[in-house]
């Protein structure tokens, strides 16, 4: 699962999220989220169960439809960072 704060810098438009393992896409993996403005934020997330053996590479990809758009950290005084993402993964025998 990854959880991650999108906004932008003034442009509108999509944010999109999906793995991938070993290079490949993961099907049905993708998310996407509308951002409208640059007041607006909000956070992405993404839930996939997948089969991982040792070895693999996992990869969480981005992507946006125009430039300002994405992944943004931030810092308030006297607060813990807000940061741009957060990964869980599950070990499950």
């Amino acid at each position: 699962m990854i959880g991650a704060q999108v906004g932008s810098e003034g442009e509108k438009g999509y944010v999109y999220s999906w793995m991938r393992i070993n290079g490949k896409d993961v099907a049905n993996s993708g998310v996407a989220q509308y951002v409208r403005d640059k007041s607006f934020t909000t956070v992405l997330v993404s839930q996939t169960l997948l089969k991982a053996n040792k070895g693999d590479k996992l990869e969480i990809m981005f992507s946006s439809t125009a430039k300002g758009l994405g992944l943004m950290a931030q810092t308030q005084p006297n607060m813990p960072i807000v940061p741009a993402a957060i990964l869980s993964v599950y070990k499950i025998n």
